[in-house]
């Protein structure tokens, strides 16, 4: 009976050891792809930026900004408008209902 408690002993610290050393190697394997991943993200994030900033952001000229903003200035009027509208009627008396 004693050595049947030894043996599991040694099966279950052999079975430990091999779970630690596979868990290690596999752990590795994904941070060096997690890493990878992580790294290409960075460049293309930066090369989307460096494109903005020199292409897209430099490129736009001052009348379709302008235009852009009257547009955002007439949509907001009318959206103001008819919450006024919504309001008044609120706030107005009901006819009674015969």
């Amino acid at each position: 009976m004693d050595t049947m408690v030894t043996l599991n002993l040694i099966g279950y610290a052999l079975a430990v050891a091999a779970g630690i050393v596979l868990g290690t190697m596999f752990g590795r394997m994904v941070l060096k792809d997690l890493v990878s991943l992580a790294h290409g993200f960075e460049v293309r994030l930066s090369s989307l930026e460096q494109r903005l900033i020199h292409h897209g952001v430099a490129a736009l000229d001052g009348a379709s900004h302008a235009a852009a903003l009257e547009h955002q200035a007439a949509a907001t009027e009318k959206l103001a408008a008819a919450i006024k509208a919504r309001a008044e009627s609120a706030n107005s008396p009901h006819p009674a209902a015969h």
